[in-house]
């Protein structure tokens, strides 16, 4: 699942190309045979990486209505915990499991329409609102807008923070 994702996404940008375009369909085609009910698996696991991947490649190819309806993006979400994301459902949050989820939903949203549905759940939104009202009193509700790209900039920014330690942790 990994490495096909990689495949799709690094390819994407020569999708003029008809052996690039036809090597893409059947890598985009597999990978889609390699979705269960709970995302997408590496090495015989399903975890949020491998999901996240999925999601990255299909919003290279401009396929938003396949992460809408496909349920990958309803999958990914079962990874969030409190503090992030975890590598396994159920489990601790994962630095880099948070980042390529950040990444995923950051390339799902740059793709969404503006009415698309909210990823927040509603209890988030109520406490996000209530976090900015506490800040400032005067300020008015954010738009789903404004939730939005507030998303897109934490999303961004935790997830190069995150791939930044993995990797420099690794370089001692």
């Amino acid at each position: 699942c990994d490495i096909a994702s990689a495949v799709i996404y690094a390819l994407a940008p020569r999708r003029d190309d008809s052996a690039v375009a036809e090597a893409i369909g059947r890598a985009f085609e597999a990978l889609r045979q390699l979705q269960t009910a709970r995302g997408f698996a590496s090495m015989g696991e399903v975890n949020c990486e491998s999901t996240a991947q999925a999601v990255i490649a299909a919003a290279s190819l401009g396929e938003i209505s396949w992460i809408e309806d496909s349920g990958v993006l309803d999958a990914l979400l079962l990874y969030r915990t409190v503090d992030g994301f975890s590598h396994l459902e159920g489990g601790k949050a994962n630095p880099l499991a948070t980042s390529q989820a950040c990444s995923a939903l950051t390339a799902y949203l740059k793709l969404a329409p503006q009415d698309a549905p909210t990823i927040e759940t509603e209890q988030t939104q109520e406490s996000s609102q209530a976090a900015l009202q506490e800040v400032d009193p005067q300020q008015a509700k954010p738009t789903g807008s404004t939730i939005k790209l507030v998303a897109v900039i934490v999303c961004s920014v935790v997830g190069i923070v995150f791939a930044l330690v993995w990797l420099l942790r690794g370089r001692k």
